[in-house]
């Protein structure tokens, strides 16, 4: 089924649990492209006998302090023109995923076909998997789970649409500038700098800390996100901070062709993430190591010790030494 169909077909079972008194998991988020929305999203819900009390249509931009408290009503949210930007600094606030619809005016000419019933007599359930959800829905995804979890084409696909579909025509003014600030990354460049990175990190598993940057603002839905709230994110998830790496060093620790790493990196110093390392529970193993060896007992030998902590012998030697 093409993405568009598979749309109108979500669209039109959100209406339609909607209609029969069902509470849906998510909102349903529409722009204020024509005069009236709203009054017109009333007047066809009263023809179609939907139960008042099961739904809530708002400004979304006048709802953002009130998104945790309608937990069983169907929420539509309207988001006025060009005053986006205020609803996305606070999605945070959000608890529930939002179904968007791209194509504005086409829906809003079309938008009977959805509300009655009649015509969804053959609908059947929409089955989304969990890797195509951002083709329909606005919601936060973690963005280590994106990382670990996708290919880097699905990677690619999901910046590319999230940015170009999502957060940009529906939240932002200032098209890439907000994302990539203090990333390193340069608008012309993007997505090409991106795929370079995204190749890097799969054949080194070492991050940039500039892709971390964007990975994170995109899938946290917080495009104006800090380099410091996403150096704490990464650090916490993985247990270690960025370091400064370098091609030369890329290239005798993994054997790395040239070309993999981006030009604009070329030989200059750069911040990433080695995610195969948590110095974390490193330092916590060695510190088990210490405390063990310090019993000095007979039965702790050293390959005891390095079995019990997961630690190399070496390693556990060089303490004893110590």
């Amino acid at each position: 089924m093409e993405i568009e169909s598979k749309r109108s077909s979500l669209v039109k079972e959100w209406f339609k649990n909607l209609l029969e008194g069902n509470i849906n998991n998510e909102i349903l988020l529409l722009k204020n492209v024509t005069e009236n929305v709203s009054e017109m999203l009333t007047f066809l819900l009263k023809k179609y006998n939907c139960p008042r009390n099961k739904y809530k249509i708002a400004n979304a931009l006048e709802y953002i302090s009130t998104f945790h408290k309608d937990k069983d009503l169907n929420i539509i949210l309207i988001l006025p023109m060009n005053k986006n930007s205020l609803f996305i600094d606070n999605m945070n606030l959000l608890n529930r995923s939002l179904l968007f619809i791209p194509n504005q005016n086409e829906f809003y000419a079309k938008i009977e076909d959805y509300v009655d019933l009649s015509m969804m007599q053959n609908s059947s359930q929409i089955e989304i998997l969990e890797k195509e959800r951002y083709l329909y829905y606005i919601e936060k995804i973690d963005p280590l789970h994106l990382i670990k979890n996708r290919t880097k084409t699905e990677i690619i696909a999901y910046l590319k649409f999230v940015i170009d579909e999502g957060l940009i025509p529906w939240f932002l003014t200032e098209s890439y500038s907000v994302l990539i600030d203090k990333s390193n990354f340069k608008i012309g460049s993007l997505f090409n700098s991106i795929q370079s990175d995204l190749e890097m990190l799969n054949s080194t598993q070492v991050l940039t800390s500039r892709l971390a940057i964007i990975i994170y603002r995109v899938a946290m839905l917080s495009p104006e996100s800090t380099t410091t709230e996403v150096g704490r994110y990464f650090h916490k998830k993985i247990g270690s901070k960025s370091k400064t790496y370098n091609y030369k060093l890329l290239h005798k620790r993994y054997n790395l062709d040239s070309g993999v790493v981006d030009k604009e990196l070329g030989s200059n110093n750069f911040k990433a993430y080695d995610l195969t390392k948590n110095e974390s529970e490193k330092a916590i193993r060695v510190e088990i190591a210490k405390n063990l060896l310090s019993l000095n007992l007979v039965v702790l030998n050293s390959k005891k010790i390095a079995d019990a902590t997961k630690l190399p012998i070496d390693e556990v030697e060089k303490l004893l030494k110590n």
